[in-house]
C-alpha cells in the first residue's frame, strides 16, 4: 500500500491507498489495502444496492468511497439513498471535499436530522411498499470507531418505531369493514352520558402486572370508585369478585373474542363501551347495555350524529379518554404499567401473556417509571405512553386529576404517582352504574329501531350505488 499523509485531524490522517483511494485513515483503517475499495464494494453490495423504487438508508459513507460508487454505477429508477455519518465525521468529510460531486438522488446527514431528510424523501410512501433498506458501509461493519457501532444500533430501533407506526396507518381497511358490520349495533352513542359524573372518581383497569397488588384495594373501596375496565381483564376480575361499571374494547381482531369472552359472565350491569371497529362477535353476544364511540359509517351521513370519538392506539387510551369526557374529576389508573416489569413480564397474572413466560428479547426503548427505574417497552406501549401524557396534560389543564397508582408503572408526565392507600375517597350519593342506567333507558324510550334500521339500509344501498359508479369510471 502507498498511503500519502494529506491532512491531519480529529478523526486522523486521509490516505491514498495504490488504487488512488482516498479515505480517512480512521475511518477505515486497512480495510482497501489489498483491494480497491470498488472492488470490496462490488462484492459486498453489487446485487444489494440497486433495486428500483427504493430507499437506502445506509450508515457511514466509507471516507465519501461508497456514494460514488452508486454514483458511477448509475442510481435506479425511482432510488434514493440517504447516508448517516457521525456529526465529527461529516464535517471532516466535508472540509476535505470528500462528498462532493454526487447527484441528487444522494443525501447526506446526521443522525440528529436523519428522520428529517428521510420524511423529504418521502420515506412513508417507501414504508407503504416495503422497499426500505437498511445498511451498514464497511467501517460501520468493521466497527473501526465506536460512533459507528452506536449510530448503527440507533437508527435500526428509529427505523422500526417509523416502519410500526406507518403499518398502523395501513390497517385501516380492517377498521372500516368493523365500522360497517357494527352498523345495526351502533344505536345509542356515548356522549349520552357526556359530563354526568362530575365530582366522583374513576378508576381505569388495564392488564399491567402492577394490577395484582392493586386488586384489594379496589375491592376494599368498590363503593367508593366507578370502574372502568379493557375487556381483556375481565377472566381476573370475575376471581377477584369485581364487577365493574362499564367494559372497553377496540381491537377489530378476532382474536380478542378469545382473550375477552369472559366478559360474557358477568351480570347486565356493566355497560359496554365499545368503539365502532371493535370486533362485532363481542358486541352482539353482549347481553347488557353497550354505547359505542365514534361515528356509525365511514363516510358523510346524517346517521353520523355528535359522539365522543375513539382515541387509540390502545383500548386504555379510549378508556381515560372517555372517563374525561364523561365528567369525572379525578382518574386513577392501575394496570396501567405499559412498560416490562423486572422479570420481563408484560400482563398481570391469569392472563395468556403471563403464562407465556417472560420477554427476553431485547430492546434499546427505556422508560422511567415511578419508582425511578428504568424498564424495557414495546413500540406499541411507548406509543401508548405518548398519548397517555397527552391527554393527562388536556385533561390537567381542566383542573381535573389522572393518578397512576402503580409505583412500577411507566411515568407520564401530567400524571403523577400516589400509592393506593394515601387515596382519600367519599362514597357518592347515587352509584355511577345507576345513573348511567337510567339514562341510557330514557334514551331507549325516544329510540325508534325499526325506523333506524331502515335509514340505515337506504345508507348501504346509496353507499353501495355509489361505489359501482365508481367503478364504472375506474374502468
Amino acid at each position: 500500500m502507498v498511503a500519502t499523509t494529506l491532512s491531519s485531524s480529529s478523526t486522523g490522517i486521509i490516505k491514498k491507498n495504490s488504487f488512488n483511494d482516498r479515505f480517512l485513515y480512521n475511518v477505515n483503517r486497512d480495510s482497501f489495502n489489498k483491494i480497491s475499495a470498488y472492488g470490496i464494494f462490488d462484492a459486498e453490495f453489487k446485487k444489494s444496492l440497486f433495486k428500483e423504487d427504493s430507499l437506502y438508508i445506509i450508515v457511514g459513507t466509507d471516507s465519501g468511497l461508497l456514494p460514488k460508487y452508486i454514483q458511477e454505477h448509475g442510481t435506479p429508477s425511482g432510488t434514493r439513498y440517504l447516508f448517516i455519518e457521525p456529526d465529527t465525521i461529516l464535517t471532516e468529510l466535508y472540509q476535505h471535499h470528500l462528498l462532493d460531486d454526487t447527484s441528487s438522488e444522494i443525501i447526506f446527514t446526521s443522525y440528529d436530522k436523519w428522520q428529517e431528510e428521510a420524511e423529504t424523501l418521502k420515506i412513508e410512501q417507501y414504508s407503504y411498499l416495503s422497499a426500505i433498506h437498511l445498511i451498514n458501509a464497511i467501517c460501520a461493519q468493521q466497527n473501526s470507531s465506536e460512533d459507528y457501532d452506536e449510530l448503527s444500533w440507533e437508527v435500526s430501533e428509529s427505523l422500526q418505531s417509523i416502519h410500526w407506526k406507518y403499518s398502523v396507518r395501513l390497517s385501516t381497511e380492517l377498521f372500516i369493514i368493523r365500522q360497517i358490520e357494527n352498523i345495526t349495533e351502533a344505536q345509542i352513542p356515548a356522549k349520552l352520558l357526556e359530563n354526568a359524573f362530575q365530582g366522583q372518581t374513576a378508576i381505569v383497569l388495564a392488564g399491567g402486572p402492577s394490577l395484582d397488588n392493586i386488586l384489594p384495594w379496589i375491592k376494599k373501596n368498590r363503593h367508593c370508585l366507578t370502574v372502568f375496565s379493557v375487556s381483556r381483564i375481565s377472566k381476573q376480575l370475575l376471581a377477584a369478585n369485581i364487577t365493574p361499571d362499564f367494559i372497553c374494547s377496540v381491537d377489530p381482531k378476532k382474536g380478542s373474542l378469545d382473550i375477552a369472552h369472559e366478559m360474557f359472565s358477568f351480570n347486565e350491569q356493566p355497560i359496554f363501551i365499545h368503539s365502532f371497529h371493535a370486533y362485532p362477535g363481542l358486541l352482539n353476544q353482549w347481553q347488557g347495555k353497550s354505547l359505542y364511540l365514534g361515528n356509525r359509517l365511514p363516510w358523510k351521513s346524517p346517521l353520523n350524529i355528535a359522539n365522543i370519538q375513539s382515541t387509540g392506539p390502545t383500548v386504555t387510551n379510549t378508556a381515560i379518554s372517555t372517563a374525561y369526557h364523561f365528567g369525572f374529576d379525578t382518574i386513577l389508573l392501575a394496570g396501567v404499567d405499559l412498560c416490562y416489569s423486572k422479570e420481563g413480564i408484560t400482563h398481570l397474572k391469569g392472563s395468556a401473556e403471563q403464562l407465556a413466560g417472560p420477554k427476553y428479547n431485547t430492546t434499546s426503548l427505556q422508560v422511567e417509571t415511578y419508582n425511578g427505574e428504568y424498564r424495557g417497552t414495546s413500540e406499541d406501549y411507548f406509543f401508548a405512553l405518548q398519548t397517555i401524557a397527552y391527554q393527562a396534560q388536556s385533561i390537567t389543564k381542566n383542573n381535573k386529576k389522572v393518578i397512576n397508582l402503580g409505583k412500577s408503572a411507566a411515568k407520564a408526565e401530567g400524571i403523577i404517582h400516589i400509592p393506593p392507600e394515601e387515596i382519600k375517597l367519599t362514597e357518592p350519593p347515587k352509584t355511577s352504574n345507576a345513573i348511567a342506567h337510567e339514562k341510557i333507558h330514557a334514551s331507549e324510550q325516544d329510540f325508534n329501531q325499526q325506523d333506524y334500521y331502515n335509514e340505515v339500509v337506504s345508507e348501504l344501498k346509496k353507499a353501495k350505488h355509489q361505489i359501482s359508479e365508481i367503478g364504472r369510471l375506474a374502468k
